[in-house]
């Protein structure tokens, strides 16, 4: 989508990558002409990913790990295709007490007919997560768009890692 158009302008290729057909769609109508380096992928939620092994320098997921069932395996899957060195920036949404229940379930629960949220992360659950795969480069809390030092996070987490040796 958006994203991706923006990152063509800066990297030989992009791979846009969403389980949802609509999108893949609508991002191919609105930027395969201006932006022919942006490969559009359409995948199913938990499979692996149709790219070989150490083939990408940088991967970027903003608000993606929490719809998918299996996150560590969303992560070694990541892990899998990035070049050695090669980079993550990831960002999350935050689990918050739901003023509706009260408790900390999701606010937009993953159902049969809806692909919400299966799981939403504390800033300690992300950051223990995504060490078994990432070095840590930074870390940082998201508040009303702007980032913020991660104790004063109210939406989102989000991380720049670099690929770990494992």
């Amino acid at each position: 989508g958006n994203g991706s158009a923006v990152l063509a302008q800066k990297c030989d290729t992009i791979y846009a990558y969403d389980v949802e057909e609509a999108y893949i769609n609508k991002g191919k109508e609105r930027y395969s002409k201006k932006h022919p380096n942006i490969n559009f992928i359409l995948g199913e939620p938990d499979n692996t990913l149709e790219l070989q092994d150490n083939s990408i320098t940088f991967a970027v997921s903003i608000h993606t790990m929490e719809h998918v069932e299996n996150d560590l395996k969303f992560l070694s899957e990541i892990h899998r295709v990035l070049q050695e060195n090669g980079k993550l920036y990831l960002e999350v949404p935050v689990r918050v007490k739901n003023p509706f229940s009260g408790n900390n379930e999701p606010l937009l629960p993953h159902t049969e007919n809806f692909a919400g949220h299966y799981r939403e992360y504390s800033t300690d659950s992300f950051q223990e997560l995504v060490e078994n795969y990432f070095d840590v480069i930074e870390i940082k809390g998201v508040s009303r768009g702007a980032y913020v030092p991660v104790e004063n996070t109210r939406n989102a987490v989000m991380a720049f890692l670099r690929k770990k040796w494992i």
